[in-house]
């Protein structure tokens, strides 16, 4: 009888073990009701697909073809209380998260992505003045609009692969005041493709990321120098293009590729946000650690009508290569 009950014991367990380690696959409209027919509002069940995964081992996010909107606003018209006037009502973030893959459809023929999240006409971007939705007088928290990022990765996340996505900040529709005039100062208030801060293992593939008013992707990675081959983040056959800031900005760690892509026409548009780079290599790590092993590989940069040039270059930088690129 002892025998008997230790052996059931172990099948208990195993059959436990099996079911963690199994992935968990979950499809954007199937599973969260998003439409994907380019008219619906997308944004909450965009967020709600994402921060699913949050605290979760070993998933995989399908996006099926279609246009999905996003990027709805909670607007605060109280001036008093210092609480931005608009911010996202719906972030995606990732949290905790390690083995994820978010995958979208190709078109078969071209290889380009067909499924596409897109940010929602007339948001509000800039500094805007809550009473009547016009120009601010003042550059505050009050008076800020802000889109975040289509995606937000944190430092808790590890094997991370996102691929085959068109990212669309639609900012030439978006409603946008700049920084007040005669104010000197001004936050360079979020609107981004894809922001990612210290993530272990990230491979960004074959995604088009256009029209945000700042960067297609802003990355930081650790600080630690892996070994030759190996990085913290790859962005691979990408395509960063039409956005007002940077294609690219890496401001802190080490251990990067970017290999066959393309970070192109910056600064452009109603925004044009300094430094104005197609890849901006700047050092924003407040430690005194330098930006190291940072690889550039058949890339091409190119029509930039900012002031910073192809490829800008600040602070303590060590270790980069650049090979087969323009």
């Amino acid at each position: 009888m002892k025998l008997r009950l230790i052996i059931l014991t172990y099948l208990f367990l195993g059959s436990c073990v099996s079911a963690q380690t199994q992935m968990v696959s979950k499809d954007l409209k199937k599973d969260f009701g998003a439409k994907g027919d380019g008219i619906s509002n997308d944004s909450q069940a965009w967020a709600e697909a994402v921060n699913f995964f949050s605290g979760k081992k070993n998933g995989k996010l399908i996006v099926p073809q279609g246009v999905y909107r996003i990027g709805e606003q909670t607007i605060d018209t109280n001036i008093t209380n210092k609480i931005r006037f608009a911010n996202l009502k719906y972030p995606a973030n990732l949290r905790n998260v390690s083995d994820l893959e978010i995958v979208g459809v190709i078109d078969k023929k071209s290889g380009k992505p067909i499924s596409i999240l897109r940010f929602l006409d007339n948001q509000y971007y800039g500094y805007l003045n809550p009473a009547n939705r016009m120009e601010a007088l003042v550059a505050n928290l009050d008076s800020e609009a802000n889109l975040g990022a289509v995606l937000n990765l944190n430092h808790t996340c590890r094997n991370i692969t996102i691929r085959n996505l068109e990212l669309d900040g639609n900012f030439e529709k978006q409603i946008f005041h700049p920084i007040p005039q005669g104010v000197k100062k001004g936050a360079d208030v979020g609107h981004y493709g894809i922001t990612s801060y210290s993530v272990a293992n990230l491979l960004l593939e074959n995604l088009y990321v256009h029209h945000f008013a700042l960067d297609g992707f802003y990355i930081q990675n650790d600080r630690k120098v892996l070994e030759d081959g190996k990085y913290h983040t790859i962005v691979k056959k990408c395509r960063s293009d039409l956005n007002g800031r940077q294609g690219l900005s890496f401001t802190v760690g080490s251990s990067i590729l970017l290999i066959d892509s393309e970070f192109t026409n910056t600064g452009r548009g109603r925004v044009r946000i300094s430094p104005a780079a197609n890849v901006d290599i700047e050092n924003h790590d407040a430690s005194g650690a330098s930006l190291k092993n940072i690889r550039i590989e058949n890339c091409t940069m190119s029509n930039n009508l900012g002031g910073a040039g192809s490829i800008n270059i600040a602070g303590k930088v060590e270790d980069i290569i650049i090979t087969n690129s323009v």
